[in-house]
């Protein structure tokens, strides 16, 4: 049983693996029916039900907040809205429907729980004095957060060496066990089944979780073995294998786009981690340096084909996992991609989104993920590039969101 709601949607990027697949098809060959709203420091959406759409949104600064919003998920317009839930330091946070029916929300250093009317039912302060990036919710309902071990805009280094993964309980928020490891981390963490992964700064961590961290079970795969290979964002993971991108580095530099941004001396790779054998692939996406990315790689598991990017190069390549665990590149874009994806896995609709810097606008590219063809290609209503959650929608249709805009665009 998921520790998330029935829903086709519940949470960033579907579930814990972070497969940002539903199991839907997309006809993005009819015609788009736009709707869009300006909504300012926006995260990402959520589905509690087949009905009712929830928006994450937040402020800015050392003292930020969060705050809910339901949407009606046709018009956008709001239908309710949650108080002001404390927050603290400013990283997007995140939201996601328990299977308790209530509605969890971590942002800066406080966890939300929330009911459907979005009153607060209980709010926690979390440990350290810095934002909480997301959380994952484990089979068993518990709550997994840690803080995040990254540099924030307009700051100096953080000095701190270490993160800490924390379990809550999902009836009062109390803090249940903790697990202190002697890496920093950027990356959100993932999960499948009982087992948790965090990409450190050198290392991707595997932790058990059964009523405790299993810290007897921990294991670690080093990744950086080139040299000048910078760190990792977020892993896509199963049973078998765990993939991320690195040249992480300096995304705190974004503004407005990731376009040109990259500070790195050799080409972003698509790491691989085996989880039986712990072998480390690393798969360059091109001979270009100045690469960066602040997002998980998608991995359409029934075709096998891992879509990878560099967003300040303008790369987008679809690889095919072989037999043999081999490798192949099977298509490559010029494209200014840099949020998550959605992948409708009922026909492999991949939906992407590409910056145009001379127009200062973002458009949202369907491409067949086999071939990488694009099928349609429409604007965002967005001056920003999207660097946060993409969501599916219920008929047909789907969710654009960055900083600025959320765009519903419905095929008819």
């Amino acid at each position: 049983m998921s520790g998330y709601s029935n829903s086709f949607w519940p949470c960033e990027d579907h579930d814990s693996s972070r497969s940002q697949v539903v199991n839907k098809s997309l006809d993005a060959t009819l015609e788009p029916f736009i709707t869009s709203r300006s909504v300012i420091l926006a995260t990402m959406a959520v589905f509690k039900d087949n009905t009712s759409l929830f928006l994450l949104r937040h402020t800015a600064g050392d003292n930020a907040i969060s705050f809910v919003e339901k949407l009606d998920p046709f018009t956008l317009v709001p239908l309710g809205r949650s108080e002001d839930l404390p927050g603290g330091k400013t990283w997007p946070g995140s939201i996601g429907i328990h299977r308790n029916g209530f509605i969890y929300v971590v942002f800066g250093n406080h966890i939300h729980k929330l009911d459907d009317g979005l009153n607060i039912v209980a709010t926690s302060k979390l440990p350290r004095d810095r934002p909480y990036n997301g959380f994952i919710i484990l089979d068993d309902g518990t709550i997994i957060t840690k803080d995040f071990g990254g540099r924030l805009p307009n700051t100096a280094e953080d000095p701190c060496q270490s993160v800490q993964l924390l379990a809550i309980d999902p009836d009062d928020l109390l803090i249940m066990d903790t697990l202190t490891l002697d890496e920093k981390s950027i990356a959100r963490i993932s999960s499948y089944k009982n087992r948790i992964y965090v990409v450190g700064e050198d290392s991707l961590f595997e932790i058990q979780y059964l009523d405790r961290f299993q810290s007897e079970s921990l294991r670690r795969f080093n990744y950086r073995t080139m040299e000048s290979q910078q760190y990792g964002w977020d892993c896509v993971v199963n049973e078998n294998f765990a993939w991320f991108l690195d040249s992480g580095e300096g995304t705190e530099n974004y503004s407005g786009n990731f376009i040109g941004k990259g500070n790195s001396t050799i080409p972003i790779n698509l790491v691989r981690v085996d989880l039986r054998s712990s072998e480390v692939t690393l798969t360059p996406l091109s001979d270009k340096a100045k690469s960066i990315v602040a997002n998980p790689p998608l991995w359409d598991i029934s075709r096998q084909i891992v879509v990878a990017f560099d967003s300040s190069n303008g790369i987008l390549k679809g690889f095919q996992l072989g037999t043999n665990n081999d490798l192949a590149e099977i298509w490559s874009r010029e494209q200014n991609h840099a949020s998550h994806m959605v992948l409708f896995g009922g026909n492999g609709a991949l939906v992407t989104c590409d910056f145009n810097t001379k127009t200062n606008e973002e458009d949202i590219v369907i491409l067949d993920i086999t071939t990488g063809a694009e099928i349609k290609r429409i604007g965002s209503q967005s001056n920003f590039q999207s660097v946060v959650f993409l969501s599916p929608g219920v008929n047909n249709d789907l969710y654009y969101i960055s900083f600025s805009t959320i765009t519903r665009v419905a095929f008819v």
